[in-house]
């Protein structure tokens, strides 16, 4: 079993490591299932650890967000063993504390996901946010005009 997991385990977690920007890719790149799936691959060339430590990170707030909302509960359920109608009362708390923690903590992956495609894209291919921005590819000179509710 111990090789089987080497086997599988430490290849898949390297897989979902390179293949974490793919969402990104094909959302603001507006590429297709399969040309996404190559674009992560090919961005996250020597950076699939900085996509560990994301997903490692993400996976350390799941635990505290369930620790917060979810472990009292399961407190309960120990406690109220022979009271079978406490016990579904306490599962109940239990499952809404679950789904309250996904919910606070579930969105952050995406937005790291996202930050990450944009560094990676800035690293490898001197994207800049400003020839985004502008889709006519010059860079206007002077001082910035920031609009106003008064302008």
């Amino acid at each position: 079993m111990f090789l089987g997991f080497v086997l599988f385990m430490f290849p898949g977690v390297y897989l979902a490591c390179r293949l974490m920007v793919c969402v990104p890719c094909a959302l603001l790149e507006n590429i297709g299932p399969r040309r996404s799936l190559e674009r992560s691959y090919a961005l996250t060339k020597d950076s699939a650890g900085r996509a560990f430590v994301v997903y490692l990170l993400y996976i350390i707030l799941i635990w505290a967000a369930a620790s917060l909302f979810t472990w009292p509960f399961a407190a309960g359920v120990a406690a109220s063993q022979k009271d079978p109608i406490m016990l579904r009362t306490w599962l109940a708390l239990a499952q809404a504390g679950s789904f309250v923690a996904q919910v606070l903590v579930g969105p952050i992956l995406t937005i790291a996901t996202a930050v990450f495609y944009f560094d990676l894209r800035v690293r490898k291919e001197a994207f800049d946010l400003q020839f985004m921005m502008n889709p006519s590819g010059s860079i206007a000179s002077g001082p910035a005009v920031v609009p106003s509710m008064f302008s």
